[in-house]
């Protein structure tokens, strides 16, 4: 069981036509704007809930790095409980304004001490599903997410981290009284731009009438427009994977993102599941999967089939969950009639 959540390593990207410099591209404007980001002074929302996250630890960030992480360590269970985060031991809540008028379920997750001495590209918060086929780079604050709902996964330690390494180098540099909210925006948001993109391509390779998006962006910047090269790019990996109808970790090795694949975005970490968090990785995952089962029909089921009863096993523990809320009901309602007409 759990397979959807998780993807064995296959063989390496094969070669799409026109990838290599259109993700070249991409890359640079990514950088260009993350950059742009890191030295403003945006702000998110007061009551964002990241910014009530961190206020509620109150831990002093002067203690040396291990007591404070074992500090911070102590606290999460609890503080994830009381915001609704789903953990090893609480069920998910809807998380109101996440992204701009959109609600997020937030999967905590745990990396382990990480090194802060790049922190301003750590990574703590990464996004595991959303509907958006914007692949321009944007600040994702402004993103107002379609469809629901919008599944993050969040590392609470990783977090803290970054904001103890962030608040220490404003106080070498003689900064004083800058709100969490500038922290919140101007890095960990922020930081989700690739991802964002990546999600984006994924959304297109797998939604047969979908086409890119664009979003006003309040910035300067001048990026450049790849809507057409990343059309024809997404055109010719739905036409290779009509012809090969592999299996589905073949078929997501096959999607190329920015700096990887589909399979290394959506299954870069094998989650821990539980009762508590099952239902969460389950909406994070499981319209990936049944959007290739929909688009490429009968012939990509025979390489599918442990997997496909996997999938129903699944689905059907998650569904009888006495945990399960009114969000899985209403993600399962939306999937059920492609679902059942399998």
């Amino acid at each position: 069981m759990f397979s959807i959540f998780t993807a064995k390593p296959v063989d390496e990207l094969p070669a799409i036509n026109g990838w290599t410099n259109v993700e070249r591209q991409l890359k640079i404007d990514i950088d260009k704007t993350v950059e742009y980001y890191h030295g403003t002074n945006g702000v998110v929302d007061n009551a964002h809930p990241l910014v009530g996250l961190i206020e509620k630890f109150d831990v002093d960030t002067n203690l040396e790095l291990v007591q404070y992480a074992r500090h911070i360590v102590g606290k999460i269970p609890r503080l994830s409980s009381i915001l609704g985060f789903a953990t090893n031991s609480g069920k998910p809540d809807m998380i109101a304004d996440f992204f701009k008028d959109t609600e997020a379920c937030v999967i905590v997750t745990d990396k382990g001490l990480s090194d802060t001495n790049d922190w301003h590209n750590m990574k703590p918060l990464r996004i595991l599903r959303h509907e958006e086929t914007v692949v321009q780079p944007f600040h994702p604050i402004e993103a107002q997410v379609s469809g629901s709902p919008v599944v993050v996964e969040l590392d609470i330690l990783g977090l803290m981290l970054q904001y103890r390494a962030w608040e220490l180098e404003n106080l070498k540099n003689g900064i004083s009284g800058v709100p969490v909210a500038n922290f919140i925006y101007t890095y960990v948001m922020t930081n989700v731009i690739t991802n964002f993109i990546n999600l984006s391509l994924v959304n297109l390779y797998l939604s047969e009438d979908a086409d890119i998006d664009r979003i006003e962006d309040n910035s300067p910047l001048v990026i450049s427009d790849h809507t057409r090269e990343i059309r024809n790019i997404v055109n010719d990996v739905r036409d290779d994977m009509l012809i090969h109808r592999e299996h589905y970790n073949v078929m997501l090795t096959g999607l190329p993102v920015v700096g990887g694949t589909a399979a290394t975005e959506l299954f870069s970490q094998v989650p821990f599941i539980n009762t508590y968090n099952m239902e969460a990785h389950y909406i994070a995952r499981a319209e990936y999967f049944m959007r290739i089962m929909e688009a490429y029909g009968d012939d990509v089921k025979k390489p599918n089939s442990d997997f496909i009863n996997d999938f129903d096993l699944t689905r059907r523990r998650v569904i009888s969950s006495n945990v399960i809320g009114n969000m899985t009901k209403a993600f399962d309602m939306k999937l059920s009639k492609e679902y059942e007409g399998r």
